[in-house]
């Protein structure tokens, strides 16, 4: 079994759909069919258009034993901290022997009060200091998915050694990519040199 994940992407300005998959060759050579899918060296994955036609197509045409779970995400242009995801698994041409299979998880938790003002803030700092839109929408994101993970607690009062667990654990738990936890980190440090004091 093929397993293909297609997600929301904002790349170079333009919404875009990325589809994260292994090497494949019949794939390889549906996604270039594809007018303008490219390949980012960025998300190290292709992606395409974000456009419904080319999306119902590029999965009608999906080779036999390919399985796409798609990933939507609500992207709000303003970068406010409302964040939706919504998983669904579906098998691709299902026969008489298979079974359509969804899956739903929840939306991640609301913020608190204290800390969407917090994300207000570095969007406000970051703003007056004239950072890149790229700059900005990275930095919100990934200073939310911080606030995600101290749910109610509010960020103002997180101290240094628990900073320092958090990047731990993004690096040995998460296992995210050094990027990835570079982005967080700067983000993290922008905001409490920066926005916080």
């Amino acid at each position: 079994m093929q397993a293909i994940q297609a997600s929301y992407i904002f790349h170079h300005n333009e919404q875009r759909i990325r589809l994260q998959f292994k090497n494949h060759g019949p794939l390889n050579k549906l996604i270039k069919s594809i007018p303008a899918a490219r390949w980012s060296r960025t998300y190290k994955s292709r992606h395409i258009p974000c456009n419904t036609i080319l999306y119902k197509s590029f999965k009608n045409n999906l080779p036999e034993g390919c399985q796409l779970t798609e990933i939507k995400k609500v992207i709000d242009q303003q970068l406010s901290a409302t964040n939706q995801k919504q998983i669904t698994t579906v098998q691709q041409k299902p026969t008489a022997n298979t079974t359509v299979q969804k899956k739903v998880l929840k939306s991640p938790p609301v913020l608190n009060d204290v800390n969407k003002e917090a994300l207000q803030n570095l969007i406000k700092i970051l703003t007056l200091k004239f950072y890149s839109t790229s700059t900005v929408k990275t930095y919100c994101n990934e200073f939310t998915a911080f606030l995600h993970a101290i749910k109610n607690v509010p960020v103002d009062i997180i101290t240094p050694h628990e900073l320092q667990r958090y990047i731990l654990y993004c690096i040995n738990t998460l296992k995210l990519s050094e990027n990835t936890v570079h982005s967080r980190m700067n983000a993290l440090k922008f905001y409490f040199e920066q926005v916080l004091h």
